[in-house]
Parts: structure tokens; C-alpha cells; sequence
């Protein structure tokens, strides 16, 4: 007997051999089903997209190279441009799949299906919703307020920090201030 044996109660063995494991037979969606959120997945769209890009990191590299509020102003002005585009975009796609939702609805409602009437008035007012929303959002990125308000302070302060190392650095290297 091994000491490793006598303390841990193994002895040099093979292990086991297990069966190999067919991967596309199992379902994955049954294991997890617990874990899975229950709810509607929301498509993810052009608005979610662009407001997921890291606007620190951009402000922060501007706020570096540029180190003028001119420019910065010049730049958020911009980005609220780009986030208003992307909008536009999305309401335009939105008001094309309603449009055609309706004309379906009054086809449908002419014939007398109740449950597909029911399932596409339904997604006409989902629609009309999300219609309602982005138009609000095209008018509060005005004044950078709405789903935009959090790119541009994000932006903001990573102009901020970007410009607080440009100082930091001609101060520490250069030694001088820059004003």
C-alpha cells in the first residue's frame, strides 16, 4: 500500500471509462429551462445597438487628442445627430410594418377571422407603442434627454478624464501648466 492510498483511500486504478456523449440529441433549453427567462425575448434593434458602444472610451480618447470644449460641444452634437439617424431609421422601419399590419387587420376584419384579427390588432398597438416611443425619443435628443441622456454623460466624462490626463501629463513631462 501507497501512503497516498492510506490517506485518501485510492488506489492507482484506471478511471472509468464513460460513454460518449451525443451533444446534438440533448436539449439544452429542457436543462435550463430554470434559468431561461420566461418572458418575451425584445429584438434587439438599431437604437439598442448604437446606444451599447462604450462612450467613456470614445469620450476619453477625444477629450485627449482634441482638448477643446469647442470641438467637444461640436462632437456631442454629433452623436446626438448619429442617435437621431439611427431613430429616424427605426421609425421609419416601424411605421412600414405598421402600415402593412393595417392593411392587413382591415382585410382580416372584412373576412371575419376573430383569432387572427385578435393576434394582429394586437401586434398594431405593440407597433403604434413602439412608434409612440421613438418619436418621443427623436424629440428629448434634443435637449439630450430620453435612452440618449446616458451616451452623452458617459461621453462627457470621458472627455473630462481625457482631458485630466492630457494635464496630468504635460504637468508631470512637461512641466508646465496648461490652462
Amino acid at each position: 500500500m501507497t501512503s497516498f492510498f492510506r490517506l485518501f483511500g485510492f488506489k492507482g486504478q484506471e478511471a472509468p471509462v464513460a460513454a460518449p456523449v451525443d451533444v446534438q440529441a440533448a436539449d439544452f433549453r429542457k436543462t435550463f429551462l430554470e434559468e431561461a427567462d420566461l418572458g418575451q425575448e425584445e429584438p434587439v434593434g438599431a437604437v439598442d445597438t448604437f446606444l451599447e458602444q462604450d462612450f467613456v472610451r470614445l469620450g476619453r480618447a477625444e477629450g485627449y487628442q482634441l482638448r477643446d470644449m469647442a470641438q467637444f460641444e461640436e462632437r456631442q452634437a454629433l452623436l446626438v445627430a448619429r442617435f437621431k439617424d439611427v431613430v429616424s431609421r427605426s421609425l421609419r422601419e416601424v411605421e412600414e410594418s405598421f402600415y402593412a399590419v393595417s392593411q392587413e387587420v382591415a382585410r382580416i376584419q372584412e373576412v371575419g377571422h376573430a383569432k387572427r384579427f385578435y393576434k394582429l390588432f394586437q401586434e398594431r398597438d405593440t407597433l403604434d407603442r413602439i412608434r409612440k416611443d421613438l418619436l418621443a425619443q427623436l424629440d428629448l435628443a434634443t435637449v439630450h434627454e430620453g435612452r440618449i441622456e446616458s451616451a452623452v454623460l458617459a461621453y462627457k466624462a470621458g472627455f473630462e478624464e481625457g482631458y485630466q490626463q492630457y494635464l496630468e501629463e504635460e504637468f508631470l513631462f512637461k512641466g508646465r501648466h496648461v490652462f
